[in-house]
């Protein structure tokens, strides 16, 4: 007791292992042969006695402990065998040898260290390499064992539950068939995809890309496709990806208790193995059979007399009778545990496989109630049945290794549930936010791999996906470092030789119907260029190919008489190759803007004062308008044609694994509006530097000097500049509606957004900065949406045609003014094709009304009149797209923009930010 009269409470020592002779180890009783020996020692050293020649063994014979010399024992000490809780000490050099190759010798020159070998956690000597110094680490920093346990399956499914659909350059049949079969090493699947191996009886999964320019390297003989480290550091990429989706509280550190997320609720639903490669599925067996729901589940809501103390059905029967740790179940090749080895004792397991049968037993009936409940629910249309209720009690890991079908890997539970009204969060930013140093650190490790495996200077298919996927994260982080990749993904696809432009004709059905095969067998080249394509427009930067469009769509070359042109009709694997090819259409557009509006032609950006004329001519502004005209009118087409495509084809969208409808649809709205807003901004900067000159020559010299053609040039620039800004204002509100109908109801449809939907913030910002109407104002006239209700009135077929409007018409000048905007309303944008840019648009013959559904509300909303734009308007769709931003503020850190919208609104300025069209 302390003076106060409080008790004071020692730590109890540890006990230490290895110190106790054979005799007193027998008996548990308490042994001093550790002293004795430390006594003999101590003698021998004050005395300097001849005992120079003498080893460790003979000096602990010379030592007996009290007990045994009381007794006359004689008094041995034999060495415990290694095992797993005390591993034999490592002798090999190993870690010397790594740390030799990152740091060098001490003897070393100053060699720069050799990054093949380096390990996959980087040290802070690492972190100088390039796109590291921008990246916030996590303080508990992921081991390599970690992430590629239970950790890493999860990450994987729910990047393709998730982020795929925004860059779908991996083909995820072949991924989950190879990580399946390989269970998750990547140099098996390397192995797999290049042609398997007889001799390790590793099987051939291999891919065809068309164009590739041989399977091997000449010189150095290393893969063209993959190779280990390739594989490795694609999947390194994809767990950065979904590391901004996942829900794994894991991700969110010392916030996940904060957030209300804890581990009993989420790893037993969707975590389907553990780092040591066990199911913690809720009801899934181990693979020793013992229930993992006993050992690994959190008892905290029960009292504390029902919580067990212990882990249950492990231990052997002695042990278990003793009620001391028992390692049978760590012991490999079925021998006894430790404790009964050495104790000369037999080890019993009848427990152990009473609680087995028992659990067996409990799985197969809830299994039967599983399967008759499904079969209930199906009827006699049953016929395929879902990996995920029909294996709901078997490890993950176990069906994902022997199901023949990949595509049943997309069933595992993966996207995170809707936070949404959730009593603990007012916001889904505060995910984002305490996710980001998770997601840093996994950015970290991928780029590491980059560097390690050099796949900035190795060209390779695998390379080239790794490296996309990379981009897109470090454009909001690192642009430089983002495009010093995008540079190397570029001349890998040069030197692989897979940027061909095929041409399709468009008059073989046949051909436009497998165009989405064409598509998928050239992934590759093909979401990079339009990833490629879109960024160039957003962010205003040199274009890294050379190429205009990476799919050409043309007339017949035969020679041959032509035959009459009928009307094919719209069928839905057509609807389907278009509704998947709108976003490459988009970014056609997007490359005709950077060259015909923007004037970004390589080999070097110049700044707009360099790329625009102080005082255009009449010719110049011709051909600007005859740009615009083409680009407003070429997306409004595209808009029409995509919304009657999605309606065509939505069931063969639903039925498509891991492809979301909703996202795609949301991901193209809001690209064609972001395509608007980038002409509107390009005017915006043109006129400026037009109307500063102008200002300048009469402030230096008088008003007199300005000629009236350079006014009457500068005014056609003023009202095409307003024409924009009409046309700017409603697609922004069009998309802003089109928000509001998706929040509607419960989705994951900006919850799980990218890159693109991020752009929604120039949407809500453009709108919040635009003034509102008179109440009493006519509703605002939108050329894109005439005759849209006309437009579903008719059949369903499909007239091809490239001789339509937008080639007629492109040419022929005309006036921005609001007179004009109203009579542009005869157009029927659904009747246009593209052939001026390049990007081919069927020509739609109106058709009958469809059955109601929600798609075709979205596409009849999105195309409805708009009301004025009055303060409730505008506050109704800024705040719906400050909920949409909101909800991707789960996967992205919003909170800047979000408070830059509402700033506006309140009155301010507000911000700008580089990643965006604001």
């Amino acid at each position: 007791m302390s003076p106060g009269g409080t008790s004071i409470r020692r730590e109890k020592a540890s006990r230490r292992q290895g110190v106790t002779c054979d005799q007193c180890r027998e008996k548990h009783l308490r042994c001093d042969l550790a002293d004795r020996i430390a006594e003999v020692e101590e003698r021998k050293k004050r005395s300097h006695a001849e005992i120079d020649g003498l080893d460790g063994a003979s000096q602990e014979a010379k030592a007996v402990c009290t007990r045994c010399s009381e007794k006359g024992f004689v008094c041995n000490k034999t060495t415990a065998a290694p095992s797993r809780r005390y591993p034999r000490p490592s002798r090999t050099g190993k870690r010397i040898e790594q740390a030799r190759s990152m740091h060098g010798s001490v003897t070393s020159t100053g060699a720069p260290p050799d990054t093949a070998g380096m390990p996959n956690d980087p040290s802070p000597s690492m972190l100088e390499f390039p796109g590291l110094g921008s990246l916030q680490r996590a303080d508990n920093r992921l081991s390599g064992a970690i992430i590629t346990g239970a950790l890493s399956l999860r990450l994987l499914s729910c990047f393709f539950a998730t982020a795929h659909i925004q860059m779908p350059i991996v083909d995820f049949a072949s991924f989950s068939a190879r990580y399946n079969a390989a269970q998750g090493n990547p140099r098996i699947m390397s192995v797999m995809l290049n042609g398997g191996d007889t001799a390790q009886a590793i099987p051939s999964m291999p891919l065809h890309f068309p164009g590739l320019v041989a399977l091997r390297w000449p010189n150095s003989g290393e893969s063209t496709i993959s190779t280990p480290g390739t594989s490795e550091t694609l999947i390194a990429a994809m767990h950065a990806w979904a590391a901004h989706y996942t829900d794994v509280p894991l991700a969110f550190g010392n916030h996940a208790k904060a957030l209300g997320l804890s581990d009993s609720s989420n790893s037993k639903s969707e975590s389907p193995v553990d780092p040591s490669g066990r199911s913690t599925s809720g009801e899934a067996m181990s693979d020793d059979g013992v229930d993992d729901t006993e050992a690994g589940e959190d008892w905290s809501h029960l009292p504390p007399g029902k919580r067990p103390k212990r882990k249950q059905g492990v231990a052997c029967d002695t042990c278990r009778l003793r009620r001391v740790r028992c390692d049978l179940m760590e012991r490999k090749g079925g021998g006894p545990c430790s404790r009964c080895q050495d104790k000369r004792i037999v080890c019993t397991d009848d427990y152990i496989q009473i609680k087995k049968r028992k659990n067996l037993m409990k799985l197969q009936k809830e299994q039967e109630k599983l399967k008759k409940g499904k079969r209930s629910e199906d009827g006699a249309s049953g016929s395929g049945n879902v990996l995920g209720l029909e294996g709901a009690g078997s490890s993950t890991w176990s069906q994902l290794g022997d199901n023949p079908d990949p595509l049943a890997w997309s069933d595992a539970p993966a996207v995170p549930a809707v936070f949404v009204g959730s009593p603990k969060v007012s916001s889904l930013t505060q995910f984002g936010k305490a996710r980001e140093a998770f997601c840093h650190d996994l950015l970290t490790r991928a780029v590491v791999l980059v560097h390690k495996h050099q796949l900035l200077r190795k060209p390779s298919v695998e390379a080239v996906q790794a490296l996309v996927l990379l981009v897109q994260l470090f454009d909001l982080i690192d642009p430089s470092f983002a495009s010093e990749m995008t540079a190397a993904a570029s001349s890998h696809l040069r030197e692989l030789n897979l940027q061909s432009s095929e041409e399709i004709d468009e008059t073989d059905r046949r051909a436009v119907e497998k165009l989405i095969n064409q598509m998928q067998d050239k992934r590759v080249w093909c979401s990079t260029w339009t990833r490629d394509a879109i960024a160039t427009c957003i962010y205003r930067r040199l274009p890294n190919f050379e190429e205009e469009r990476p799919i050409r769509i043309g007339a017949s070359k035969e020679a041959a008489a032509p035959s009459p042109r009928g009307a094919p009709e719209l069928t839905p694997e057509m609807g389907l190759s278009f509704s998947v090819m709108a976003l490459m259409q988009i970014g056609v557009l997007s490359r005709f803007v950077t060259k015909h509006i923007d004037n970004i032609n390589p080999p070097e950006l110049l700044p707009p004062s360099d790329r625009f004329p102080m005082l255009p001519t009449a010719a110049a502004n011709r051909k600007l308008e005859k740009a615009c005209q083409n680009v407003w009118k070429s997306n409004d087409a595209l808009n029409a044609f995509f919304d009657r495509c999605t309606l065509k084809a939505w069931n063969q969208m639903e039925a498509m694994k891991i492809f979301q409808p909703k996202v795609w649809i949301a991901s193209v709205k809001v690209t064609s509006a972001m395509l608007t807003l980038s002409v509107y901004r390009i005017l915006g900067e043109r006129h400026k530097l037009n109307g500063a000159y102008l200002q300048a020559v009469s402030d230096a010299h008088g008003a007199h000097v300005i000629s009236a053609e350079d006014l009457a040039q500068s005014q056609a620039l003023k009202e095409l500049f307003e024409h924009s800004c009409q046309r700017a204002f409603i697609a922004c509100r069009k998309m802003a509606r089109l928000t509001q109908k998706l929040l509607s109801k419960p989705s994951l449809t900006f919850q799980t957004g990218g890159i693109l939907l991020r752009q929604l913030f120039a949407v809500a910002q453009y709108l919040a900065r635009t003034p509102v109407e008179k109440d009493n104002s006519p509703p605002v006239p939108d050329p894109a949406a005439a005759m849209s209700q006309a437009a579903w009135a008719h059949s369903d077929t499909v007239a091809w045609s490239r001789d339509a409007a937008v080639g007629g018409s492109a040419g022929a000048e005309g006036s921005s003014s609001q007179q004009q905007l109203l009579q542009q309303q005869t157009i029927n944008p659904r009747a246009l094709t593209i052939s001026s840019t390049g990007t081919f648009i069927p020509t739609v013959r109106p058709e009958a009304p469809p059955s109601p559904s929600e798609l075709v509300s979205l596409a009849m909303d999105y195309d409805a009149p708009l009301p004025p734009f009055d303060s409730e308007a505008k506050a109704r769709e800024v705040n719906a797209c400050l909920e949409a931003l909101d909800q991707l503020g789960f996967a992205w850190p919003m909170e800047e923009e979000i408070e830059s919208v509402r700033g506006i609104m309140r009155g301010e300025a507000g911000r700008r930010f580089g990643h965006v069209l604001a």
